[in-house]
Order: structure tokens, then sequence, then C-alpha cells
């Protein structure tokens, strides 16, 4: 082959498929945009739905601290009313002794 026809196949493949090429390139680099700004969308939807997760969970801890809370307060002043009616029966016990 020589110059003149390597220079025309050259010529042949740039004008034929260097548009081609281009375009591809475009469309590739459009449908990366469109996919980048999907995930980025979906990433939000993600984040969106952990974090009212996340509040609800901490809501429905709080409630359970809250209740725990409650039922020690109860449990104590059971106690303490109990511990009470013993040293008044105490009392009166060692009244009776005396």
């Amino acid at each position: 082959m020589d110059e003149d026809e390597l220079q025309s196949l050259r010529q042949l493949i740039q004008d034929v498929l260097a548009p081609d090429v281009r375009e591809l390139k475009l469309r590739v680099t459009s449908f990366e945009q469109r996919m980048e700004a999907r995930f980025d969308s979906l990433q939000q939807e993600i984040n969106t739905r952990l974090d009212a997760q996340e509040s609800k969970f901490d809501t429905q801890f709080q409630v359970v601290i809250a209740e725990i809370k409650e039922s020690k307060a109860s449990a104590e002043n059971t106690a303490l009313r109990e511990i009470g009616d013993l040293r008044e029966r105490i009392a009166v016990l060692e009244a009776q002794r005396r």
C-alpha cells in the first residue's frame, strides 16, 4: 500500500468512524450522568428513610426508658410503703413486749 492509499484509508476511517465514535462517547457520557443522578436520588431516598426509621426508633427507645423509670419509681414506692408498714408492726410488737 502506498502513502496515498494509506492516507485515503485514514481519511475514510476518520470520516466514517470518527462521528460514530464521538456520538457513542456523547451517549455514554449522557447515560453516565443520568445514572449518577438516579444513584444520587436513590441514595437521598434511602438516607431519608433511614433517618425516619432512626427517629422512630429513638422515640420508641425514649418511651421504653420512660416506662422503665416509671416502673422503677413505682417499685421503690411500693418497697418504701412495705418498709414503713413493717416498721409500724415492729414498733407495735416492741411496745407490747415492754
